[in-house]
């Protein structure tokens, strides 16, 4: 298991080393992290040694400034939620309030030039 990046992204629940984790709820922290370092300019968690940042995200403590829309500040907290299963999904994320609603269409071709065959289908939604 590979444990590198940048200190500041990390989710608690790969610096407690309780085993395995979810890569995917691992990512949807970062992307909190990274959310609130866009919005804010300064990463929610902070410390001057490696030592005292982990102590902090695996306490999960943080601020969010009053001035953010309460949206934005709700999506923020949903995300850096210390507890992996309460985390918005990927999903979530899509349709929580802040995100602005989009039309999607994703269309895949599937082709075989050795039986010559082409498909496609279309999906919708939004």
């Amino acid at each position: 298991m590979d444990k590198h990046g940048c200190p500041a992204y990390v989710g608690p629940e790969i610096l407690s080393c309780k085993g395995s984790y979810s890569g995917k709820a691992a990512d949807i922290w970062s992307l909190g992290v990274a959310l609130y370092t866009l919005l804010v300019g300064c990463y929610p968690f902070q410390g001057t040694k490696p030592i005292l940042l982990f102590g902090k995200i695996c306490r999960g403590r943080f601020t969010v400034p009053s001035d953010l829309s309460p949206k934005a500040q709700c999506l923020i907290r949903c995300l850096l939620r210390r507890d992996p299963a309460e985390r918005l999904t990927a999903s979530g994320i899509l349709l929580h309030p802040w995100t602005p609603p989009k039309e999607i269409c994703v269309q895949i071709l599937f082709f075989s030039t050795s039986q010559g065959w082409i498909s496609w289908f279309t999906i919708s939604g939004g």
